[in-house]
């Protein structure tokens, strides 16, 4: 199984070394990691077993939770949380369902135990404007967080607000992008 999450952090090395060596847990391997300064965005490839991926992601989601600070972010590219997407990637038919249990469970636990709302997308969006990312991004954190706190958007898991810090999560399953 394959994740490729992004996180909101990518002119610290110290910070993405963390965040990097938060994802080496039994069971996974960090297998690529690109960083850009300008959208100040790290991208990190994790291959795994779907239990170890869990953890990694999970890891991971807790690092950034601890070490990324939005409201201080600045960068060309939009983001809405710490650890802004979390995509499970369909590798083949069979990954599907496997992929979907994975993206669930980092959700629930990543809402829950983290206090981070989570929203899902891809093949997991339970609204159709949810499909990618952009559904989200799209209200820029301000916004996101008065349509959350009105109850016209809802979070998946987790909290019906805005970490004050890190912002919510997007969680998805999706095919490879090349």
């Amino acid at each position: 199984m394959l994740a490729v999450p992004n996180v909101s952090e990518g002119r610290d090395r110290d910070i993405i070394a963390a965040l990097t060596d938060a994802c080496r847990v039994p069971g996974a391997a960090v297998i690529n990691a690109h960083s850009d300064a300008d959208h100040n965005r790290t991208v990190l490839s994790i291959a795994g077993t779907p239990v170890g991926l869990c953890d990694a992601l999970l890891g991971l989601a807790a690092s950034a939770v601890s070490r990324v600070d939005l409201r201080w972010h600045q960068g060309v590219h939009p983001c809405t949380g710490a650890l802004d997407v979390a995509p499970i990637v369909v590798l083949g038919p069979d990954d599907a369902p496997v992929a979907r249990a994975i993206a669930r469970a980092v959700g629930e636990r990543i809402g829950y135990e983290l206090e981070v709302p989570v929203f899902f997308y891809g093949q997991l969006a339970t609204r159709p404007e949810l499909v990618r990312p952009h559904g989200v991004r799209v209200y820029g954190r301000e916004r996101l967080a008065e349509e959350i706190s009105s109850g016209r958007l809802l979070p998946d898991e987790g909290p019906a607000r805005l970490h004050p810090t890190a912002g919510c999560v997007l969680v998805g399953v999706r095919p490879p992008l090349i």
